[in-house]
């Protein structure tokens, strides 16, 4: 019985150290430095590895520096540069809103005054009754009525016109620039029946 069981373990014991050589047999192709260099570059991380390529690669001129931010704003804020249509055309924007601001309108005062309710207009050179001509309308009397309505002194306004033209031009012509449009023609038409009277005088002489 006792040999029986001496063959039992035995037997045990060849089948254990068979089954240790059979998983050897499987393991064995993956041991020794093989093995060690598969376990090697499987702990390499992609991102190491890949770095390690863009450096070999930025070595050999194949990709280009990376900009840093600073540069890659500064290249985004930077001026388009104008053509030359561009350019002149700018320029000419330019030299028309020089001219706009140099044209002032000047306003003058006639010395007449209107009444805002019934339109009437004082005149200075005419005066009125009681009222000698060439009197100004601050020279009135504080107590003064509108002769039409009877409105008082402060419900008259002052008449104004408007000159357009350049303000460096307004002192230019004999002061004829700064000159309204009835006192121009006023001006023209009076100098031309001056002279064609000089040149009829001239007839009635012989």
């Amino acid at each position: 019985m006792k040999g029986f069981a001496c063959l039992v373990v035995l037997a045990i014991l060849c089948a254990a150290e068979a089954f240790t050589s059979s998983n050897g047999a499987f393991s064995s192709p993956f041991r020794g430095s093989n093995a060690k260099d598969i376990r090697l570059q499987s702990t390499i991380s992609p991102k190491v590895f890949k770095t390690s390529q863009m450096m070999a690669a930025d070595e050999a001129g194949e990709i280009p520096a990376k900009a840093s931010a600073e540069e890659v704003t500064l290249e985004e804020e930077a001026p388009v540069e104008l053509t030359e249509q561009q350019r002149k055309e700018a320029e000419k924007q330019a030299e028309i809103q020089r001219l706009r601001d140099a044209e002032k309108f000047i306003t003058k005062m006639t010395g007449e005054f209107q009444c805002s309710q019934c339109n009437y207009v004082y005149k200075p050179d005419e005066g009125e009754r009681n009222i000698l001509p060439g009197t100004s309308f601050a020279d009135l009397p504080t107590g003064y009525q509108c002769p039409e309505c009877g409105a008082p002194k402060s419900f008259f306004d002052a008449l104004t016109v408007t000159i357009a033209g350049f303000e460096d031009n307004q002192g230019y012509g004999f002061g004829t620039n700064s000159m309204t449009g009835d006192q121009k023609n006023t001006l023209i038409f009076g100098g031309l029946a001056f002279f064609f009277a000089l040149f009829l005088s001239g007839y009635l002489l012989d």
